[in-house]
């Protein structure tokens, strides 16, 4: 694959972040809207993610059987999520929102999953999937920053919604131009050979795929709950809590450029270290009262981001080191999926017995396991080689 068409795989991510990320900061207002609890949105964030699920993994077992044109479909994927997402702001009910949604995350998951499959591929996959992942952040956290904005420039959210997918429809225009052969010669991708585990065992893939489960569970929590929790418990201007998710996405943008940088690094001492920076950062976090200052929880939020960063370019990196086969990363992105799926009807579901005031407590209990089960994957894999990016 041409250099100018994995560009353009890198940039789509843009487009699929800003999709999934543009209801969060708007649940108050559709929840107000429907005459609706903003609890009840937990049923938005799992069947997106559901169908983001079912077609990132239905794509894959597709493609395994019979060759598919997957530059091609990613691109109707784009433009079918950025149309979706520019006519948002005006769903009549909630019922329509929620297939809209869905809509957004099928097409999501099949970006996410051809971008990432095509992009494993060949020399300097490594700094590509961690560029992948920088540019993902910057999606995800230029939708909140728009929504933000122009609350407070007193838009509506109909006309928010024009804004944000247009947008991401120019940036999909931009990916067609770059993933466009103009030789006309079809894409051929390439699969790699099955090849035996290097070392370790089923086992400790088993544990791999758990911390990647629980990374993504805590990252999409925090991500889809915390503006309706500063509105809720901090008092919080709805322009300013989306503003504060903007912070978050931020910081991880900044690390994940940080490592596609960087030439040289351990992958377990890496992500050792970026989850106890995140568990850390989320202590801070459940310290913060309602009478804080913005700028202060804004840092502490961009902090957790900070950590949040590298940590799921470096489970796939670190499984990678100890086996060969390049299915098991494909499971390793499904069980990314599956986190997603989990996470927000889980923290909905304890919103429902105890109070939305307690998302710091979850995050930490999530954060705690992800620890955990970090270590154990890598204690029951037994490698520890420094990582030499190629290229």
């Amino acid at each position: 694959m041409t250099l100018r068409r994995k560009v353009g795989l890198v940039i789509s991510l843009v487009v699929y972040a800003i999709s999934v990320h543009t209801l969060p900061p708007l649940v108050t207002w559709f929840s107000t809207q429907f005459s609706l609890a903003p609890q009840l949105f937990g049923i938005v964030f799992l069947l997106q993610s559901g169908i983001f699920t079912l077609f990132a993994m239905g794509i894959g077992n597709l493609h395994k059987r019979r060759s598919l044109p997957l530059i091609r479909i990613a691109l109707i994927a784009l433009f079918l999520a950025s149309t979706t997402l520019f006519f948002v702001g005006f769903t009549p009910s909630f019922s329509l929102l929620i297939v809209m949604m869905m809509v957004i995350g099928g097409c999501g998951g099949l970006v996410e999953s051809v971008g990432t499959t095509l992009l494993s591929e060949g020399s300097n996959s490594q700094k590509l999937l961690h560029l992948s992942q920088t540019f993902f952040a910057i999606g995800a956290f230029s939708a909140p920053l728009i929504v933000g904005l122009f609350m407070k420039a007193g838009l509506g959210v109909p006309q928010i919604g024009m804004a944000v997918g247009g947008f991401a429809l120019a940036i999909a225009i931009m990916v067609l131009i770059l993933v466009t052969d103009r030789s006309k010669t079809k894409a051929v991708v390439t699969e790699e050979p099955i090849v035996n585990s290097k070392t370790g065992n089923n086992r400790g893939f088993f544990w791999f795929f758990l911390t990647m489960v629980t990374y993504v569970l805590m990252e999409n929590s925090l991500a889809n709950w915390l503006p309706v929790f500063l509105e809720k418990s901090f008092n919080f201007e709805a322009a300013n809590a989306s503003l504060t998710l903007t912070c978050f996405w931020a910081g991880l943008a900044v690390t994940r450029l940080f490592f596609v940088l960087m030439k040289s690094y351990s992958t377990k001492k890496s992500i050792l270290g970026y989850t106890f920076f995140i568990l850390v950062a989320t202590i801070l976090f459940v310290f913060l009262r309602p009478t804080s200052p913005t700028w202060l929880v804004m840092g502490v939020v961009t902090l957790i981001g900070l950590g949040c960063g590298p940590v799921w370019v470096l489970i796939i990196e670190n499984c990678r080191e100890v086996f060969s086969d390049s299915h098991l990363v494909m499971y390793l992105v499904g069980g990314g999926a599956l986190g997603g799926l989990i996470g927000p009807i889980l923290t909905s579901s304890i919103f429902t017995i105890v109070s939305i005031n307690v998302l710091g407590y979850i995050q930490i209990v999530y954060v705690v396991i992800l620890t955990l089960l970090t270590i154990v994957a890598l204690s029951a894999t037994k490698r520890s080689t420094p990582h030499l990016q190629r290229g």
